[in-house]
């Protein structure tokens, strides 16, 4: 059963990532493609499109995740969570809203392109340019803002790290986003976020292979190589803050938790290897694939430490 709810995690981490960051990347391509840059251009409506599918697949994994797990303990944790359950939800159709505005936006643009030579300069392409920076900003913001943090509070009402006996109110909740042991787990997941979307623009550079490819490749490791290389500062401020019980599982007291804490923590010192090299120019589509497998298997190592270290079925 770990090696199914390990997947789903992993498989959940992997979309909420793209989708939360993928619209803050499209911020970054708008620039590229106000000078002309019709590979920004393409890659800005991919990554729109992308995004958008990426959080219906984050919402439903999530489903599924939440009705294997749904207990009598997961029930009163869900149930302490009072309304902020229902905001959620309306929070994640907000920015799928949002990210089909973009989407639409750029496929205008396309339309546009394809009916005239004139590529920058004119107002509609300045209008749609500022109208999906906006939208982008608003979309992605939302999810790193609300989700991580929602879903730590979750896990911790669900195996009794927080102790809260009665509904949250507003004003527990964000004392509970400054309790260091709430914040380490978000912000590890926030640099896991971009460094994950910016892998994922190496399968994407895989894929479309030649120049376009190559440099698709440079954008997504200097995107991913920072923040991954952020994640060993961050991850050991995150071990300091588990419990003694949790310490002690990864740390040799379980056997699979420790194998598996240990392989992703060299695996994810390999990627940063290649992500050195691939952002200094050297994309070739092996150094590509492996790149993005390891990242992958980082990810389910990482779910499988996540669900033994808490003891989960």
């Amino acid at each position: 059963m770990i090696a199914v709810t390990s997947l789903l995690l992993a498989a959940h981490l992997l979309a909420a990532s793209i989708a939360s960051i993928g619209p803050l990347v499209g911020v970054g391509l708008e620039r590229l493609a106000a000078r002309g840059d019709r590979l920004a251009r393409w890659m800005g409506r991919w990554l729109a499109w992308h995004s958008w599918v990426a959080l219906a697949v984050t919402a439903a994994i999530g489903v599924l995740q939440g009705w294997l797990a749904w207990d009598a303990r997961y029930q009163a944790a869900v149930a302490k969570l009072g309304a902020k359950v229902f905001y959620g939800v309306l929070e994640v159709l907000f920015s799928a809203v949002l990210m089909l505005v973009i989407a639409a936006s750029w496929e205008r643009q396309r339309r546009r392109d394809a009916e005239s030579e004139r590529q920058t300069g004119d107002a509609a392409a300045l209008h749609g340019r500022w109208l999906r920076v906006t939208l982008a900003v608003l979309a992605g913001s939302n999810l790193v803002y609300h989700f991580p943090i929602l879903m730590v509070v979750l896990a911790r009402l669900v195996t009794g790290e927080d102790p809260a006996a009665a509904v949250l109110t507003a004003a527990d909740f964000r004392q509970r986003i400054i309790e260091p042991a709430v914040f380490a787990r978000c912000l590890h997941f926030w640099l896991a976020s971009v460094a994950v979307a910016g892998c994922w623009l190496l399968a994407v550079a895989w894929w479309r292979g030649g120049e376009d490819g190559s440099r698709i490749a440079r954008w997504g490791a200097r995107i991913a190589v920072v923040p991954a290389l952020l994640q060993i500062p961050s991850g050991i401020w995150l071990l300091s803050e588990l419990s003694p019980l949790r310490q002690s599982r990864l740390l040799g007291g379980d056997g699979l938790a420790t194998a598996a804490f240990g392989a992703s923590v060299l695996l994810a010192l390999w990627l940063l290897n290649q992500l050195a090299a691939i952002g200094f120019g050297e994309t070739d589509r092996p150094r590509l694939a492996r790149a993005a497998a390891t990242l992958l298997a980082v990810m389910v190592l990482m779910a499988v430490v996540l669900r033994s270290a808490n003891g989960s079925p």
